[in-house]
């Protein structure tokens, strides 16, 4: 949803990956290096799905994923994300320290889910999700980056193979 779902903790503005410039210029490059490799690893988990399909004229084309908003999630003890939904195409989290647990989540449809630091979820932005309370032996944060997705696909000429391209939204959104 557009209000904010954290309860504590912070949310940076929806721009984090999207506008380099906002950045200092000693750290531009390597949140550059951290947005392409996000959008590299989303065109490879959607292009995985597409190599899934039954009809093979369809696994050939041209995806692109274009980056909407993103923003840094910083929880520290006791904070959390409430049920909420996104609108977008696609959403997406990269988990980035989680302290001594595991990165939760939890999906109104499904049961509990939990990952290691460097993993990247995509799923459907109406998909109903929320982040437990985090609770840490030791002093710690639960660092996430949350991403918004629009993905267009464009079959080809099986010849040709496939590609993905990202594109970036930037403000005013």
């Amino acid at each position: 949803s557009a209000q904010a779902s954290n309860r504590g903790g912070f949310q940076s503005s929806k721009d984090f990956l999207n506008l380099l410039e906002r950045h200092p210029s000693v750290l531009r490059a390597a949140v550059g290096r951290l947005r392409s490799a996000v959008l590299d690893a989303v065109c490879g988990l959607l292009w995985k799905s597409i190599m899934e399909l039954d009809d093979p004229s369809e696994r050939s084309g041209t995806l692109t994923v274009m980056l909407l908003s993103s923003w840094l999630n910083r929880n520290e003890a006791g904070n959390f994300n409430a049920v909420h939904t996104h609108r977008s195409d696609l959403s997406a989290v990269v988990y980035l320290q989680c302290g001594e647990g595991c990165c939760d989540i939890d999906f109104a449809d499904s049961h509990h889910r939990c990952f290691e630091p460097g993993s990247v979820i995509v799923f459907h932005s109406e998909r109903p999700h929320s982040v437990p309370p985090f609770f840490d032996k030791f002093p710690s944060s639960r660092l996430s980056i949350a991403l918004n997705l629009a993905v267009d696909y464009e079959s080809g000429e099986p010849a040709f193979g496939g590609f993905c391209q990202h594109r970036i939204l930037a403000p005013p959104f």
